[in-house]
Parts: structure tokens; sequence; C-alpha cells
């Protein structure tokens, strides 16, 4: 019966791991270097990792890239605004899976390792 309820816990945390999206998280790059990088869980009501582009109109040689999390409303959309009087042409570029909007990752998914755990607990049974 012990194992029992440590199997529902475990599957518990595995359903809830697969709601929580975790995207890279880059404010700013500057000359393709992200600046203050790192990893983040989203929000619940989140459902989107993007890549963004922001280009100013005015010089079209500045641009800049940045990285987070988004709701899918704003994905492959271009968007157009101003910044200290300078206008700008943004596009976010969106993806679904964790750390999707990553250069490269070699991280085993939090999911893939809880499920694995599960198995190998009801293995032992």
């Amino acid at each position: 019966m012990n194992n029992l309820w440590k199997t529902l816990i475990l599957l518990t945390a595995f359903v809830a791991a697969t709601h929580c999206l975790t995207c890279r998280t880059c404010p700013v790059s500057i000359l393709g270097n992200c600046l203050f990088a790192s990893d983040t869980t989203c929000a619940n009501n989140t459902n989107s990792c993007f890549f963004g582009e922001a280009k100013f109109n005015a010089t079209g040689a500045v641009t800049l890239k940045f990285r987070g999390c988004t709701d899918s409303d704003v994905c492959n959309k271009t968007l157009t605004g101003s910044l200290f009087g300078a206008a700008y042409t943004s596009t976010l570029r969106c993806c679904e899976s964790n750390l999707c909007n990553s250069a490269t990752t070699m991280q085993l998914p939090l999911t893939v390792a809880v499920f694995t755990a599960v198995l190998s607990s009801l293995w032992s049974l």
C-alpha cells in the first residue's frame, strides 16, 4: 500500500511537471552574445517560448535579440513601436517545448526524468 501512495505522488508530480514550460530567457543580446541568460519556468498562463528580434528602422544595422516566455497570441506577428524616439519592428518566433528557444541543449527534460523514476519504482514492485 505504501508503494501505491508513492507511485500516485510521483504520477501527480509528472502531470504537474508537464504543464510547466521552461524557456531560455535572454533580456538582450548584443553582437550575438546574450547578456544575463538563464532558464526560467514560465507562468501557468504562458504556453510558448519565443526568440525575438527587434530591428531599428532608422539604421537597419542595429538588431537586438531576446528570448523568454510569452502567450501564443503574439507569436509569428510583426509588432512595431518606438524606443527613445527610434522606431523598431519586432518579430517573435515561438515554440512550445522545454528550452526550445535555446541554441543547443543536452539537458534531460524534467518530465522524462520523472517518468523514468516512476517506471523504475514500478519495476521494483
